[in-house]
């Protein structure tokens, strides 16, 4: 048997593609339009990473980094498996928590890793206060004698 259903328009068939497994059969509405309000300028901070030593395995297929950022929802980036390092960057003050999970080529995944745990903190780049200002002292007098001596070796106290 075979069955034929016409959709009369693509927003149609995407509604009703997407409510398969919808409890009411009924997607929610479809979304307004995106605005953009006035960006802000962010201070970022790039931390690098380096991943811990390949499993020994034949099969693996790649390798899963999620972080929990402030106790949000985790955010999953997946890294080929020879990949060492990378980098991802973080807002200053952000609480941050990384886990690994190896995944191999039928999809299972590891135990994720022992947490790796921190808050995001910007370099120093603040310099140090202004030094003061250099004074002389009450000048010696060092004589006929001891001037022609001082100018062929530095003196210095």
């Amino acid at each position: 048997m075979r069955v034929i259903i016409e959709f009369s328009s693509f927003a149609e068939f995407v509604q009703v593609v997407s409510c398969f497994r919808c409890p009411n059969g009924k997607a929610p509405p479809q979304p307004g339009y995106l605005t953009v309000g006035e960006p802000s300028e962010v201070t970022m901070i790039r931390y690098p990473f380096t991943m811990p030593p390949l499993p020994d395995i034949p099969d693996l297929a790649t390798r899963e980094v999620s972080y929990v950022i402030n106790d949000g929802t985790a955010l999953v980036e997946s890294h080929a498996k020879d990949e060492t390092s990378f980098t991802h960057d973080f807002a200053a003050g952000d609480h941050v928590i990384v886990t690994l999970r190896d995944v191999d080529t039928s999809g299972n995944k590891s135990l994720p890793s022992l947490p790796l745990e921190f808050t995001a903190a910007a370099p120093d780049t603040t310099p140090p206060p202004q030094p003061g200002v250099i004074t002389a002292g009450v000048p010696e007098d060092l004589g006929d004698g001891e001037a022609a001596a001082s100018k062929k070796k530095p003196h210095h106290k």
